[in-house]
């Protein structure tokens, strides 16, 4: 390319287009923030922002009430509430959280009425064995503070070793 080709000519056409790089594309930028700014908020006209909206969404889940409900005997209640503080078996809660890996051996769990595998482990007591389902040991985790109380794991633990030659009550 030749010296007359070009389109800037004298020094001051090159500052000029030096200027112009650096400024066109912060003007457009500007105005680009601009528009984006005062366009329409699609949240603008919506009910989310009112003061009941906000109450509402920040409001509890439940409520307690201590008065007795209308047309409801209270012997219902007493079974309802029976029903909810009773206990699990230990079947029911070896079935429920113990069976996926002591049925199996997964994660080199030992099977339930595998006698062998489970005597030294009953040499350890029922204490030791129960801690350890409660607070996770090797592949096992924790199982306490979930959906069972300590004492339903604690039948479950009874359950998994009696039916691997233990005796326990």
């Amino acid at each position: 390319m030749s010296e007359s080709e070009t389109p800037i000519k004298t020094p001051k056409d090159l500052i000029l287009a030096i200027l112009a790089a650096f400024i066109l594309p912060i003007v457009i930028i500007v105005l680009l923030t601009q528009f984006v700014g005062f366009t329409k908020n699609s949240t603008s006209n919506s009910d989310a922002y009112t003061e009941e909206a906000i109450e509402e969404r920040l409001s509890p889940l439940g409520k307690i009430s201590t008065q007795p409900l209308a047309g409801v005997d209270g012997s219902e209640i007493n079974k309802a509430l029976v029903v909810k503080t009773s206990l699990a078996t230990g079947e029911e809660v070896y079935t429920a959280r113990c069976a996926a890996c002591h049925a199996a051996g997964a994660l080199n769990a030992p099977k339930i009425g595998d006698i062998d595998t489970w005597k030294p482990r009953l040499a350890q007591g029922l204490d030791a064995l129960v801690y350890s389902a409660l607070n996770g040991k090797g592949s096992m985790g924790a199982q306490k503070g979930s959906q069972h109380s300590d004492d339903e794991i604690q039948r479950a633990v009874i359950y998994l070793l009696n039916e691997s030659g233990g005796e326990f009550k």
